[in-house]
């Protein structure tokens, strides 16, 4: 009789946890979480482990952010090049169509909000101790083009005409403003984290962009094209 009704109320838990994270996805999340048997279906032993272990570290993330409840987690570092344990405090699970799934937490270690790539979580574990998490957060990523947290800075960037089109029909930024040039070409102005995410963006475009501010960007995007042009100018003169 106790195993049944401690069963019973598994099950119910289990049902209630269902729904509360069926509100909580986001239709994108959802669509993420429904192809993850077929992103990760691959040959090879170590290829299923991997996907296996980031199924269960996606569902534990999902219970810690929706529960509240505080972690231990070990991660490789891409810029360090090692791994770390951290215990975090796990806010948000944040989902980018280029780049896969990212987490937003408090690392006790650090006192601040970081954010983590959930392929590079090595291991996971939850605790029963649960934490208050703050009233408001600030939207994920919100002053980047791509996943990654840190401050606007005023950029402002000339595009010639044979890209101005498609300039003028998308919508890259919220902050953005667009003004016509006499020329045929157009001003894009945005509010943007100068992060790794912009300077690929605007190498996208080539020569048909020039940024014009900040000095700090226009420098970047100069050491960029004198080291490409160092590259392609060393393989010229061995051919």
């Amino acid at each position: 009789m106790h195993d049944a009704t401690c069963s019973g109320r598994n099950t119910a838990g289990s049902r209630l946890g269902e729904r509360k994270l069926a509100t909580a996805l986001t239709p994108g999340m959802r669509q993420f979480l429904d192809r993850l048997p077929l992103v990760f279906e691959a040959k090879g032993k170590s290829a299923r482990g991997a996907q296996t272990a980031k199924s269960q570290h996606i569902s534990k993330l999902l219970d810690a952010t929706i529960s509240n409840r505080r972690a231990t987690m070990r991660y490789f570092s891409r810029k360090s090049d090692r791994e770390q344990e951290y215990e975090i405090e796990p806010y948000r699970l944040v989902y980018s169509e280029s780049d896969g799934l990212y987490l937003l937490a408090f690392v006790q270690q650090y006192k601040e909000v970081r954010t983590f790539y959930v392929d590079r979580i090595r291991t996971l574990s939850l605790h029963e101790e649960h934490f208050t998490p703050p009233e408001i957060l600030d939207p994920a990523f919100a002053h980047s083009l791509g996943p990654y947290q840190g401050p606007p800075v005023h950029v402002v960037i000339e595009f010639d005409r044979e890209v101005a089109g498609l300039i003028r029909e998308r919508l890259w930024h919220a902050s953005q403003s667009v003004t016509d040039r006499p020329d045929g070409g157009v001003t894009l102005a945005l509010d943007v984290s100068h992060d790794p995410h912009l300077l690929s963006w605007i190498r996208g475009f080539g020569s048909n962009a020039r940024v014009v501010s900040p000095a700090a960007v226009v420098k970047d995007m100069k050491e960029d094209s004198a080291r490409m042009s160092a590259r392609y100018g060393a393989d010229s003169s061995s051919a």
